[in-house]
C-alpha cells in the first residue's frame, strides 16, 4: 500500500470469504518491532468467517526500511494505518492489536471512532512505565538505542524476552522464532519506535474510547496486566479475559482460546 508521502506498508490479505461475503473485516497490528507474522496462528479460524488484513508498520516485516533520520511519531503511524484502511476500501474494522498494536488502536479509536467497530486488546498498556523505558531496556547502557546498537537486535531481544513473552509456557522453538523474527528488525528502526511509544500516553483519556473493547489479559504479566485491570474500570464498554498463570505474549501461547474469546465477542456484537 503506498502512502501519501510516496512511502509503502506492506500488509498480508487473507480472504476466502465469497465476494458477497459483508462481515465486519478484521484489522490485525503487530506490536513493536514484530510483524503480520506473530498472528498466524489465529488467521485460520478467524478468515473462515470474516477477511483478515495484517498490515507492516514502517520498517517491519517486509515493510521497505525507512531512513535513518526518519523520526517516528506514534500519532502519524497511527494515520500510516488508516491510510491502509481507506487504500483497501475498509470503512470500519474490529481492530485487533498487540502491545503498541493495541496503543495504536486505541489511538485510531480516540481520532477517528466510525472506522473502529470493536478492539481486541492483547497486553494492551495505556503507556510505558519510566523504569521500562529508562531502566530495564537500556541494559545498562545510556539508553535503549545504545543498547540496541550494542547488541544487534535480536540479541536485545533475547536478553529481554521475558518482558515480551512468558518462557515459563513457551515452547523453546517459538521462543527462538520470536527472536529471529525480531531480529529482521534494523537496528535504527527499533531504536526510533521504542523512543516513539515511550513518549506516547492515552491514561489519560481512556473513558473517550467508546469502541466495545475486549482485553485480553495475562494475569502474570505485571504492570501489563495491572494497566488493562485499570483500563477495563473505566472504558464505556469493556469486557475482560484473564489468563491467570500468564504472563506477557497469551496471544502466541494461548492462541485458540484468544480466537475463541475475540470470535464470540464479534458474534455477539453483531447479534446486538
Amino acid at each position: 500500500m503506498t502512502l501519501p508521502d510516496g512511502a509503502e506498508l506492506n500488509c498480508l490479505v487473507d480472504d476466502y470469504r465469497w465476494p458477497w461475503a459483508d462481515e465486519v473485516p478484521v484489522f490485525m497490528v503487530h506490536g513493536f518491532g514484530r510483524n503480520a507474522r506473530f498472528w498466524d496462528c489465529w488467521v485460520p479460524r478467524v478468515a473462515d468467517q470474516r477477511r483478515v488484513y495484517r498490515p507492516e508498520i514502517r520498517g517491519c516485516g517486509d515493510s521497505p526500511v525507512p531512513p535513518e533520520d526518519f523520526e517516528f511519531e506514534a500519532a502519524n503511524l497511527a494515520t500510516d494505518l488508516l491510510h491502509v484502511m481507506d487504500g483497501l476500501g475498509l470503512e470500519r474494522v474490529h481492530w485487533v492489536g498487540e502491545h503498541s498494536g493495541s496503543l495504536l488502536g486505541m489511538m485510531v479509536a480516540l481520532t477517528d471512532p466510525s472506522r473502529v467497530a470493536s478492539l481486541v486488546l492483547c497486553d494492551a498498556p495505556t503507556h510505558i512505565p519510566r523504569r521500562i523505558h529508562d531502566d530495564v531496556y537500556p541494559m545498562g547502557e545510556p539508553s535503549t538505542a545504545a543498547a540496541l546498537e550494542k547488541y544487534g537486535v535480536a540479541e536485545w531481544c533475547a536478553k529481554t524476552i521475558d518482558y515480551r513473552l512468558d518462557t515459563r509456557h513457551a515452547d523453546p522453538r517459538l521462543v527462538a522464532w520470536y527472536v529471529e523474527q525480531m531480529g529482521r528488525t534494523p537496528v535504527h528502526v527499533a531504536a526510533g519506535l521504542t523512543n516513539c511509544f515511550g513518549r506516547v500516553s492515552i491514561a489519560d483519556r481512556i473513558e473517550e474510547v467508546a469502541a466495545p473493547t475486549l482485553l485480553l489479559i495475562g494475569g502474570a504479566s505485571g504492570w501489563v496486566a495491572e494497566q488493562q485491570i485499570a483500563s477495563a474500570s473505566r472504558l464505556r464498554n469493556a469486557r475482560t479475559v484473564v489468563f491467570d498463570d500468564y504472563g506477557h505474549g497469551a496471544n502466541l501461547l494461548a492462541p485458540d482460546r484468544c480466537v475463541t474469546e475475540a470470535l464470540t465477542f464479534w458474534q455477539s456484537l453483531d447479534s446486538s
